[in-house]
């Protein structure tokens, strides 16, 4: 559908729709920056045995739907110790 609008197309009203209609809405997708935040440090709470193996971690993060599919696991591995951090007020 979106291939046959054309450029012009898309920016139509039919486009937008047609490309709504065609956006794979993720779980973190659906969520404001904060409530995304909000989201990742209760994963991380709910989840003390992987506090120690924070690449196994950022992939149970990402497997989770809390980043994007884009995201790579190495930038989400970065920020796992401020999220354990702020999980768990050490």
């Amino acid at each position: 559908m979106l291939e046959s609008l054309g450029t012009a197309g898309l920016r139509s009203e039919a486009g937008t729709q047609a490309a709504l209609d065609n956006f794979i809405w993720t779980k973190v997708s659906l969520l404001t920056a904060q409530e995304a935040k909000r989201a990742r440090i209760d994963f991380v709470r709910q989840h003390p045995e992987l506090h120690n193996n924070h690449r196994s971690l950022a992939r149970t993060l990402k497997n989770a739907g809390l980043y994007s599919d884009t995201a790579e696991v190495y930038a989400i591995k970065k920020q796992v110790p401020r999220l354990i951090r702020e999980a768990t007020g050490k």
